[in-house]
């Protein structure tokens, strides 16, 4: 009972505990021991001091060497408070207690008032997993933004890269219908220069997948919405999406000629050949941009005193677009021709150098101009076969 007491009185045990509750008398106990008690202890339960008060009480002045528990390491000392209630236990439990107080001090300190090493059930160390097996899931990191269906912007522009960068490879129609589908759902988070990589990737390789994989809409859609073009991008953009987008779907012309406008701010980002084939692009297209026309013919007039500065090619486009344009720069033009005559006898005949002079010629005569420059005479007429 008096143990149930103490239980009930001190379920809590603290580092300072204050027992009021005076001891009822019982047959066992007919003496109280003490009224008001004070202890002082670290780390040990009340069942500790409820065994060393029935020991005091006993009379018993040491504590059984078969009966005490094995002595644990690191013993603490006891308070000089715990002590003194020790002393003052003695002296309430009889004169031959209180004579040998040092002696149940001592054995006290020995028994049960020592530092306790135990192991929990929980706790940090719990979840801690053995060193090598740790490094070993450290070690494997989870970039989930590597994997193409989870791809990121950044990885989406390195795919394209690939692609661009193996023309003639092949690739399986999943891994085109991932990259399709990762890239609609990533489109508004890339540039305009992402955009046209993007659509140059699909269209160098001449995919076929389902409508709802078209990215070649949703790219156009984006496009519009960005308010800075670089000049590249819509080099890109003018030359791929016309072809691809179905005219029902979108308005191509107006798309054409807001990026023919656009291309006009940023002249001074492409070269003379770029320019060369945004106009083209624009007359294939039926539309015409004076503003545009004039300052890529200024770029053309300043890059053919350059020599090697505009291929065959590039100078024969750019005499068909000015004609579709109705540019009639007489000064230009004429520099043109010659310019494409001493080329083609530079290069001697073949069927390439026989199409551009057409062309150039052909693009004189539909600009009204009579005065045909004797290179580009000869170099057609070398061509002609005998």
């Amino acid at each position: 009972q008096l143990r149930d007491r103490r239980r009930s009185s001190c379920a809590n045990c603290a580092p300072k505990f204050v027992c009021k509750r005076p001891p009822t008398p019982s047959p066992r106990h007919p003496t109280p021991i003490a009224t008001t008690t004070t202890y002082l202890f670290k780390n040990h339960s009340c069942r500790s001091i409820i065994a060393m008060r029935r020991a005091l009480h006993r009379g018993s002045l040491a504590v059984s060497a078969a009966a005490a528990p094995r002595p644990r390491p690191q013993p603490l000392l006891l308070h000089g408070d715990v002590a003194a209630s020790v002393g003052a236990i003695a002296a309430s439990a009889g004169s031959s207690a209180a004579s040998s107080t040092p002696a149940l001090v001592a054995s006290f300190c020995g028994t049960f008032i020592q530092r306790r090493h135990f192991g929990i059930t929980d706790g940090p160390f719990r979840h801690i997993k053995p060193r090598p097996i740790r490094e070993a899931i450290l070690s494997k990191k989870k970039h989930f933004n590597e994997v193409l269906v989870m791809a990121d912007g950044r990885k989406l522009m390195e795919t394209a890269q690939e692609v661009l960068s193996k023309p003639e490879g092949t690739f399986p129609t999943a891994f085109w219908e991932v990259l399709a589908k990762r890239s609609i759902q990533s489109m508004h988070l890339l540039n305009p220069w992402e955009l046209a990589m993007l659509a140059r990737a699909f269209d160098k390789h001449n995919v076929e997948l389902p409508p709802r994989l078209d990215v070649y809409l949703p790219i156009l859609h984006q496009v519009e919405t960005q308010k800075e073009l670089p000049g590249l991008a819509i080099l890109v953009l003018m030359e791929v999406l016309p072809r691809r987008v179905a005219q029902n779907q979108a308005n191509i012309p107006d798309f054409l000629r807001t990026l023919g406008r656009r291309s006009a701010n940023v002249m001074y980002e492409l070269s003379a050949a770029h320019a060369i084939r945004i106009l083209e692009a624009l007359s294939l297209a039926n539309i015409k941009d004076v503003a545009l026309c004039s300052r890529v013919a200024r770029k053309v007039g300043v890059q053919l005193e350059v020599p090697g500065a505009l291929s065959l090619q590039d100078i024969s486009a750019a005499a068909s677009s000015f004609a579709h344009q109705g540019h009639r720069d007489l000064d230009l033009l004429k520099n043109i021709a010659e310019s494409t005559g001493a080329i083609c006898e530079s290069l001697g005949r073949s069927e390439a150098t026989t199409q551009a002079a057409q062309n150039v010629h052909d693009a004189l005569l539909k600009l009204g101009i009579d005065e045909i420059p004797s290179s580009l005479t000869s170099a057609l007429a070398s061509a002609q076969p005998a």
